[in-house]
C-alpha cells in the first residue's frame, strides 16, 4: 500500500512497558532499503508489517527479503518469517518461491486446529494453499488444486489472471470449508472459471471440491453469503437450472443440495433484475427465532430493462423446502416489491420498514408469522411514507434506526411530511417514540415546529440515563438538546450560539454546514464535547470559534472549558482526544503555538500546553507537505509507567520543498518531562515515521525508518496490554449497530475531503490485522458495510486511515 503520512496503520490501543530504549530487531535487507519496503512501477513503497499468527512464543510475518529495481523491473522477495523477539531468532520460515527475485507472497492467514494455513504463489503451481506447524519442515503446500502453474486460488478475467481470496467459511470436526478455483481458463473476451465450495482436513487427500454444484469444469456455482445455523451451512449458489438459490450443507457431498427454488427457472430468488443486467441478491440472515431464520428474496425478477420489475419480500424457512415461505405480500402482488430493510429486533419481535401500494414506505413489525406482520403506523398518510425523504429530484428512503430504548419504549427519527420532490422540496424529519403499537407511536416534540420543516435530530448519545442530541429550530439553529423520553422532558440544553445558526454548525466559504455533536470525555456527571459559539459567514469570508466545552446537562452547567485560540473569530479546533491517567490529551492551535500537545483535568486553569515541540507557529503535530501544513493527529499507541509515547514532529517546515522530522516522544503530562525518545533517523530533516505498533510476547514490535537500515522491524521489551483509546476528530463518523453479530454500517462525513481514497482496517486487540479494505470517499461521504459475523468474539479496533483522515473507534463482536 502506498505510503501518504506515515500515521496510516498505527495500532491504537494503550500498552504498558517497563523496558526504555527501541532496538532495532534485525537488518533484513542489509543497506538502506529495508525489509519493510517494496519496490513498485513509480519507486518504493511500505510494506505494512502484521502479526498473522503468534506460536510457541514466536509472532509470524511478512517481510521482503529484495527490493529491487524500481520501475519496469520490478522485483520484491516476500515471504514469511518468523521471531522470537532476538534477533538470532528472528529468520526467514522458508523460501516457498526460491531465489531473491521472486517471493510467494503469503496471505490469507487462518489457524484452523493450531495450524497456520495460507496461499501463496510458486513458478510450479501458482497460488495454492499451504499450511505450517511454525517449522520450515512443517511448512508445505496442502494440496495443488489445478495442476499447473495457475493455481486453485487464481481467477480469470478479462484481462488477465488475478488472486482469489481464501476465507475459511466453515469449520465442523476437523474439516474446514472454503471456496476455490478449479479451472481458471483462457483469460480474455472467453474466460471460464469453476469456483466450488472445497473441503479439507489439511491433507492433500482430505482436500477436494465438497459438491460440484454447478457440473463442469467452465462454469462455477460461485457459492457465497455463507451462514451457519444450528449445526448447518446456509448459503447461495449459482446453477444453469435454478440460477441463485438458497442451498444447505451437513458437510458431506450427499448432505449438500438446494433449499428451495424460490424463482422457478433460471435465475434464481437471490438474483435482482436492474435496467441492464441481473444483479444478486445478498442472502442476510435478519432474524433467528428457534428453528427458523428469516431473510429478504426475491418471488419473481423481469427480464432487465427500462420497465423491469422485482417481487423482493420478507422469507422465512426452517431449512427444508416444505418450510421456507414468504412471510407476508406486503407489496402485493408478482411485479411489486415492499423491499424490507432496517432489521431490529426490540424485545423479542422484529422491526423493520417496508413500502406498500397504499402506505408507502413505513414501520412494519412481525412475529414470525403472516398474520403477525403488520404494520405499525401509518406515519404520513397516503403513498409516500414516514421512511420516505423528498428531494430535488426523487424521494429516498429514510433510514430506520433505533437510537434508545427505554423499558418497552424505543425513539427513532422520522418524517412527518415529505413533498413532492423539486426545487423547493420539504422533509418534516423529528423524534419519535413507540411501544410497538398504532397508538403508542408518535412525534415526541415537534421541534422544528410545523410540518414545513423538521429539526432533523442527530448524534444520539445517551449519558446518565438522558439521550443527547443535536437538533435544528428556527429560533436556535442547530444546537445540542436532550430528553428523558417525554415530551416535556425534552429541552433545550444551551444556546451556545445565540441566534438562529447554532453551536453545532461551522461556516465554510460557500455556507453554514452541519457540525457534529461527540462526547470526547466524561466524569461522574459532566461530559465534554467540542462546539463552535461563534460561526459567522459573508460573502467574502467567514470564522469559526472552535473550541472545548464541558456540560451536565444544565443550561447553567454548560460552557466553554478554555478559549484556547483567544476571540470570537478564532478557532483552536480541539481534536485526537486521549484519556490516560484521568486525564485527557489533545491536539489544538493557536497562534503563538501552532497545533500543539494540550491536557485538560476538566477545569479552566487546568487546560494548558503540555509542551511547545516545535518553537513557533507551527507546532509539533503538524506535518510539512506539498502544498503546505496539515494537522497531524496525536495518539498513544503505549505507555511506560505514567508515561506515555506519541510521535510527533519538531521541525516542520515549508518552502517551495518540505521537510519533517516526525519520531518517537514520551511524556509524563508536564513540560519537561515531555522529550523525545530517540532519533533513530538522525538529524532534523527527516523522520523515522514510526507505525505498526504491535504487541506480542511482552513486547511492542513496530516498524521504523533510518538511513543506513531504511524501513526495518525495531522492538521494546516487556509490554502489557491496557486498553484502547479512540481517535475523535471533528469529521463525523458513524458505527453502528455496535456491539454486533452480524453486519456493521461505517458512516463517514469529511468536511474537507472530497474524493480522496480511504482504507478500512480491523485489528484486534494485540495489533493484529484481521480485515482489510480500500474504498473512495464521494464528495466527501463514505457508506461501508463490513460483515463481522464469522470473527472471534471480542474487541476489535476499527480504523479508516487516508490522507488527512485518522478515525478509530472500538468495534465488540458479540
Amino acid at each position: 500500500m502506498k505510503k501518504i503520512l506515515a500515521l496510516l496503520c498505527l495500532v491504537f490501543y494503550s500498552l504498558v512497558l517497563f523496558g526504555q530504549t527501541p532496538t532495532l530487531l534485525k537488518d533484513i535487507i542489509p543497506g538502506s532499503i529495508g525489509g519493510f519496503t517494496t519496490a513498485g512501477q513509480f519507486g518504493y513503497y511500505i510494506h505494512p508489517f502484521n502479526i498473522v499468527w503468534e506460536h510457541n512464543n514466536e509472532i509470524f510475518f511478512t517481510a521482503n527479503n529484495a527490493a529491487l529495481n524500481p520501475g519496469s523491473g520490478t522485483t520484491n522477495d516476500i515471504e514469511l518469517w518468523k521471531s522470537d523477539g532476538t534477533a538470532a531468532g528472528t529468520v526467514l520460515l522458508k523460501d516457498i518461491y526460491p531465489g531473491n527475485l521472486n517471493g510467494s507472497d503469503p496471505r490469507d492467514f487462518v489457524e484452523v486446529n493450531g495450524i497456520l494455513y495460507f496461499t501463496a504463489n510458486t513458478p510450479a503451481h501458482g497460488r495454492e494453499l499451504w499450511k505450517t506447524d511454525g517449522t520450515s519442515a512443517g511448512t508445505e503446500m496442502v494440496h495443488d488444486i489445478i495442476g499447473g502453474n495457475v493455481g486453485g486460488f487464481s481467477e480469470a478475467g478479462q484481462f488477465g489472471y488475478y488472486d482469489l481470496n481464501f476465507n475459511v467459511v466453515w469449520k465442523n470436526g476437523n474439516n474446514f470449508y472454503f471456496t476455490a478455483n478449479s479451472a481458471a481458463l483462457n483469460p480474455g473476451g472467453s474466460y471460464t472459471n469453476d469456483i466450488e465450495l472445497w473441503v479439507s482436513d489439511g491433507t492433500s487427500a482430505g482436500t477436494m471440491m465438497l459438491k460440484d454444484i454447478n457440473p463442469g469444469n467452465t462454469s462455477g456455482s460461485y457459492p457465497i453469503d455463507f451462514k451457519e445455523i444450528n449445526g448447518t451451512l446456509f448459503f447461495t449458489a449459482v446453477t444453469s437450472n435454478e440460477g441463485r438459490e438458497l442451498w444447505r450443507s451437513d458437510g458431506t457431498n450427499g448432505g449438500t443440495y438446494l433449499v428451495k427454488d424460490i424463482i422457478p427457472g433460471s435465475v434464481g430468488g437471490f438474483s435482482a433484475s436492474s435496467q441492464f443486467i441481473y444483479d444478486t441478491h445478498y442472502f442476510n440472515v435478519v432474524w433467528q427465532n428457534g428453528s427458523d431464520f428469516y431473510f429478504t428474496a426475491n418471488n419473481n425478477a423481469s427480464v432487465p430493462g427500462g420497465s423491469y420489475t422485482n417481487d423482493i419480500e420478507l422469507w422465512k424457512s426452517d431449512g427444508t423446502n416444505g418450510g421456507t415461505s414468504m412471510v407476508k405480500d406486503i407489496y402485493s402482488g408478482s411485479t411489486n416489491s415492499s423491499y424490507p430493510a432496517d432489521f431490529t429486533l426490540i424485545n423479542g419481535t422484529l422491526f423493520f420498514t417496508a413500502e406498500s401500494a397504499s402506505a408507502g414506505r413505513e414501520l412494519w413489525k412481525t412475529d414470525g408469522t403472516g398474520n403477525g406482520t403488520v404494520m405499525v403506523k401509518d406515519i404520513i398518510s397516503g403513498n409516500v411514507g414516514g421512511f420516505t425523504l423528498s428531494s430535488q429530484f426523487a424521494y429516498y428512503a429514510h433510514t430506520f434506526q433505533v437510537v434508545w430504548q427505554s423499558g418497552n419504549k424505543f425513539y427513532f427519527t422520522a418524517n412527518n411530511w415529505a413533498s413532492a420532490p423539486g426545487g423547493s422540496y420539504t422533509n418534516d424529519i423529528e423524534l419519535f417514540e413507540s411501544d410497538g403499537t398504532d397508538a403508542g407511536t408518535f412525534m415526541l416534540k415537534d421541534i422544528y415546529a410545523g410540518n414545513q420543516n423538521g429539526s432533523e435530530p442527530y448524534d444520539f448519545t445517551v449519558i446518565n440515563g438522558t439521550l443527547y442530541f443535536t437538533a435544528t429550530s428556527n429560533l436556535y439553529g442547530r444546537e445540542l438538546w436532550k430528553t428523558d423520553g417525554t415530551n416535556a422532558g425534552t429541552e433545550l440544553v444551551k444556546d451556545i450560539n445565540p441566534g438562529n445558526i447554532g453551536g453545532f454548525t461551522t461556516a465554510q466559504q460557500f455556507g453554514y454546514y452541519y457540525y457534529s455533536f461527540k462526547v470526547v470525555w466524561q466524569t461522574g456527571n459532566t461530559f465534554y464535547f467540542t462546539a463552535n459559539s461563534a460561526a459567522m459567514n459573508s460573502s467574502s469570508s467567514y470564522t469559526n470559534d472552535i473550541e472545548l466545552w464541558k456540560s451536565d446537562g444544565t443550561p447553567g452547567g454548560t460552557m466553554m472549558v478554555k478559549d484556547i485560540y483567544a476571540g470570537n473569530t478564532n478557532s483552536s479546533e480541539p481534536y485526537d482526544f486521549n484519556a490516560i491517567n484521568g486525564v485527557l490529551y489533545f491536539s489544538a492551535y493557536n497562534n503563538v503555538s501552532g497545533r500543539e500537545l494540550w491536557k485538560t483535568d476538566g477545569s479552566t486553569t487546568g487546560t494548558e500546553l503540555v509542551k511547545e515541540i516545535a518553537p513557533g507557529n507551527l507546532g509539533g503535530l503538524s506535518t510539512a507537505g506539498q502544498f503546505g501544513y496539515y494537522g497531524y493527529p496525536f495518539y498513544s499507541p503505549f505507555s511506560i509507567g505514567s508515561e506515555f509515547y506519541f510521535l510527533a514532529n519538531d521541525n516542520p517546515y515549508y518552502s517551495g520543498s518540505y521537510t519533517n522530522n516526525m519520531e518517537l516522544w514520551k511524556s509524563n503530562g508536564s513540560n519537561g518531562g515531555t522529550v523525545k525518545v530517540m532519533e533513530i533517523y538522525p538529524g532534523n530533516t527527516q523522520g523515522c515515521d514510526a507505525e505498526y505498533f504491535s504487541l506480542a510476547l511482552n513486547k511492542v514490535f513496530f516498524t521504523a525508518n533510518d538511513p543506513v537500515n531504511g524501513r526495518e522491524l525495531w522492538v521494546m521489551d516487556n509490554a502489557t496490554s491496557t486498553g484502547i483509546n479512540e481517535i475523535l476528530s471533528l469529521n463525523d463518523f458513524r458505527v453502528y449497530p455496535n456491539p454486533s453479530n452480524g453486519y456493521i454500517n461505517l458512516d463517514y462525513n469529511s468536511f474537507d475531503e472530497e474524493n480522496s481514497s480511504v482504507t478500512i482496517s480491523l485489528r484486534d486487540i494485540q495489533g493484529r490485522l484481521i480485515f482489510e479494505a480500500d474504498d473512495q470517499l464521494i464528495n466527501g461521504r463514505l457508506k461501508y458495510v463490513m460483515n463481522v459475523e464469522s470473527f472471534t468474539k471480542g474487541v476489535y479496533i476499527l480504523s479508516l486511515s487516508g490522507k488527512h483522515i485518522q478515525e478509530v473507534r472500538k468495534l465488540v463482536k458479540n
